[in-house]
């Protein structure tokens, strides 16, 4: 016997932690694995008791039994790593670029940190975009849409590796021809519009929604509606983190999501109570690009 097995009670359906202690008890030194039910979020209560996990319904895509999602795989892998008994190990080029985010030191009429010193250095900025689109295939989407205003510029940089256009979500009052508009409440909870030309694409167009960060959700939400009002489809969402927030968290169970923060991980926890490690010694010279 190789290893002993056991799993939920029926597909997809997780099993009791006290069944997997009593199974761990019972096999002394036997290799024991865990199948069915096993999912990103509940990973963690099992890696300390079993040598392997045997998982697929909880990394499908939403809707899909025959496909993985490629960020709950990566959430997954994330998660075992990270949790596992003996020492974790991590992938040491995952998110490298990270800890160039620069940390907010004007105020709470800014965002919490600054993204945008990914973008000046060459290889953090190409790193990122690389790893944004990963979990897409580019014959699955059909436009990119960006968000006013620093969802442009991963948009573009998107839209130009995919070999597909891009559409400009903007804040209201800035297209000069028709437009669809909706309102929202930003991360600052102040309610303002956001509003996308009119008609922009055919119904059935697969739009991939881009923007450099999802907190509250509020503004993705509004990008969401304006796609959908035009009977465009929502192909993914792809942003430098989504916050587990009451808002933000919805979208990773709704949507195909690519991140660069890892749900999961450590700089998804550091993200969620808005404030990174690495901001107490943040040297602004470390995203300065080399100069041959």
């Amino acid at each position: 016997m190789d290893a002993v097995t056991t799993s939920g009670v029926a597909t997809g359906r997780s099993a009791e932690v006290c069944k997997i202690e009593a199974f761990r008890e019972g096999c002394g030194g036997q290799a024991l694995a865990v199948a069915s039910g096993v999912t990103p979020d509940n990973a963690a209560a099992y890696a300390g008791l079993v040598d392997a996990i045997l998982v697929a319904t909880g990394i499908n895509r939403v809707g899909d039994f025959y496909n993985l999602e490629p960020m709950r795989l990566r959430r997954l892998l994330t998660v075992c790593r990270e949790s596992g008994a003996g020492e974790p190990e991590p992938n040491p080029d995952a998110g490298w670029y990270l800890p160039l985010m620069a940390p907010n030191i004007k105020g709470e009429r800014f965002a919490w940190l600054d993204p945008s010193t990914i973008y000046i250095n060459a290889g953090s900025f190409h790193a990122l975009v690389d790893d944004l689109i990963a979990p897409f295939d580019p014959s699955e989407i059909d436009v990119v849409a960006g968000f006013d205003a620093m969802g442009f510029v991963l948009g573009s940089a998107i839209a130009t590796r995919m070999g597909k256009g891009l559409l400009s979500i903007r804040k209201a009052g800035k297209v000069p021809v028709e437009t669809d508009v909706v309102d929202f409440v930003n991360y600052s909870a102040r309610t303002q519009q956001m509003e996308m030309r009119k008609p922009a694409f055919a119904p059935g167009t697969r739009v991939l929604l881009v923007d450099q960060w999802v907190e509250t959700g509020g503004t993705m939400d509004a990008g969401i509606r304006l796609v959908e009002r035009q009977g465009g489809i929502v192909a993914g969402i792809a942003t430098v983190c989504i916050e587990e927030t009451a808002g933000g968290a919805v979208y990773h169970d709704r949507y195909r999501c690519s991140t660069a923060v890892i749900p999961g991980s450590a700089h998804q926890e550091q993200c969620n109570r808005k404030t990174m490690d690495h901001f107490s010694d943040f040297d602004p010279t470390c995203y300065f690009p080399e100069i041959p």
